[in-house]
């Protein structure tokens, strides 16, 4: 045997002796199995459970989870969730700041920010407050209007029905303030909610000039608005969810209001505005309102 052939056979045979031996340890000490690293994971996840105050899932529950940026907060197709059981699970998130807000049918919306690292965030069971409530008629030159629109600034919304009543459920206590409108008619009232209460508030309407928009929804950040629906008749309909409005004529957006957001971008119908959209200024024209609701 030659010294080359001498080697290869030491070689294999101190390669056979160490994968027995390591076999018949692991054999004799079942307690001590061998141990494999799972990678560290490079996502981040989040879950939470969403009950109202009598511990059921609310009624048309939901909630939307938003990553924060530099322009506000980006939302993609799977940002927002229903959750007929209440539970909720978001994956594969880039780690980083979130805005969470959710709520049900008769719930106060809850708004809260969460820094996801690395990982499975869960958040247990978030219990949602049941607020206040509102109702009353909504009339126009003393007749109820059936039909008539309405919403909070605090973001519920609800219509009026037969004789003109109309219920607004899950308001937060404290003062709040309703709008009402039916083709060229508004109006506005303010009143104070109460805990598990109903409060009475009647809503008269009178004619307003015709009222031009945009034809998006949009929510409020500190540096602008952040689109979250795009009417597909209106003028910007070829605009994308999650795009950032900072300026409307050379006006910076920044620090207002969902009110005074809303009048920024107000004007009669047909006329043009300057958006800066995405660090890019578009000149759209504005539309009639009740044309896009028609």
């Amino acid at each position: 045997m030659n010294a080359r052939t001498l080697l290869r056979a030491t070689t294999l045979g101190f390669v056979l002796f160490a994968g027995a031996y390591a076999y018949f340890q692991n054999r004799d000490n079942p307690e001590e199995p061998v141990v494999v690293e799972e990678p560290a994971p490079t996502t981040a996840t989040l879950t939470l459970t969403l009950l109202d105050a009598a511990g059921q899932p609310p009624l048309d529950c939901g909630a939307t989870l938003a990553k924060t940026t530099e322009r506000g907060y980006e939302l993609t197709a799977t940002s927002t969730l229903k959750c007929p059981t209440g539970e909720l699970s978001w994956s594969g998130l880039a780690p980083g700041e979130y805005r969470l807000t959710a709520a049900g049918e008769d719930t106060v919306l809850i708004e809260e920010r969460h820094e996801l690292p690395a990982g499975t965030t869960d958040l247990g069971v978030v219990t949602l407050d049941p607020g206040g409530s509102v109702g009353g008629v909504v009339t126009a030159d003393g007749e109820p209007v059936v039909g008539a629109f309405l919403f909070a600034e605090t973001g519920q919304k609800g219509a009026s029905v037969t004789d003109g009543e109309y219920a607004i459920s899950g308001l937060p206590v404290g003062e709040a303030r309703l709008r009402a409108g039916f083709e060229n008619r508004g109006g506005s009232a303010t009143v104070e909610i109460v805990a598990g209460e109903v409060t009475d508030l009647d809503i008269a309407l009178e004619v307003v000039p015709p009222k031009g928009v945009f034809g998006v929804q949009f929510e409020v950040t500190e540096t602008g608005l952040v689109v979250t629906n795009v009417h597909p008749s209106g003028p910007m309909a070829g605009v994308q969810v999650g795009a950032a409005i900072t300026a409307v004529d050379g006006r910076s957006l920044a620090g207002l209001t969902r009110e005074a957001a809303t009048e920024a971008l107000a004007g009669a119908p047909g006329t043009s505005g300057v958006l800066t959209i995405d660090g890019a200024d578009q000149t759209i024209e504005r539309i009639d309102l009740e044309d896009l609701r028609r």
